[in-house]
């Protein structure tokens, strides 16, 4: 299990914008309150609905030399990429949270084909593990 707010951010990931510890939003939750900062232990004083997300990530690396490193490393790397995933997802809310969900499926849409052509014009890039 992650807890984003919890884990450790290497300093070249971190923004002070997408800090859940720091963020507060603009716009008002059902209650009429701001939502965030999060403080480390939000969870258990808090008694509305919740989501839980399941990611499954397998790697399969059949070199038996190094294969418990590089399978290790890719683990290692998607954890990253989740945990700055969602530390970004709840720290740009005031950005959907708005949005219904007709707007979400167009925006969606909308996103998709600006990647599609930005991975035709533009060479592959990625994150460092």
């Amino acid at each position: 299990m992650i807890f984003y707010l919890k884990t450790k951010v290497r300093p070249e990931d971190y923004g002070k914008n997408e800090d859940p510890s720091t963020f507060r939003s603009k716009g008002r939750g059902k209650a009429g309150h701001h939502r965030g900062p999060l403080e480390p232990h939000w969870l258990s004083k808090y008694s509305g609905p919740t989501i839980t997300v399941y990611k499954l990530v397998e790697c399969h690396f059949q070199m038996p030399d190094v294969q418990k490193q590089v399978e290790s490393r890719i683990q290692d790397g998607a954890r990253r990429i989740l945990v700055m995933l969602h530390r970004r997802a709840f720290c740009w809310m005031d950005l959907w949270a708005h949005l219904t969900h007709p707007e979400i499926i167009l925006l969606e849409k909308e996103i998709k084909g600006e990647l599609d052509r930005f991975r035709q014009e533009k060479p592959v890039r990625g994150s460092k593990f």
